[in-house]
């Protein structure tokens, strides 16, 4: 199961009313044996509308999955 998986279970029947909610019940997800995961919530304020440039695009190093690839990818290190 993917992490994903695990935080949905933890979360299954939750009012998922508040930012804060959702990062704590992230928080307090278990998937493992030894496995602790950390969620903090991020009140940065981000500009919208950036665009990112062929040239910094094409540098990632983007793994794309078989499965929807345009959703479904990783970022590897450089």
């Amino acid at each position: 199961m993917t992490l994903l998986g695990y935080i949905s279970i933890n979360w299954h029947g939750r009012a998922l009313a508040t930012r804060e909610i959702v990062a704590n019940l992230i928080g307090a997800t278990t998937p493992e044996a030894g496995l602790k995961i950390r969620a903090a919530l991020d009140e940065g304020i981000y500009p919208i509308g950036k665009k990112v440039t062929d040239e910094k695009l094409a540098a990632l190093n983007l793994n794309y999955d078989k499965f929807q690839p345009r959703w479904n990818y990783s970022i590897g290190p450089k």
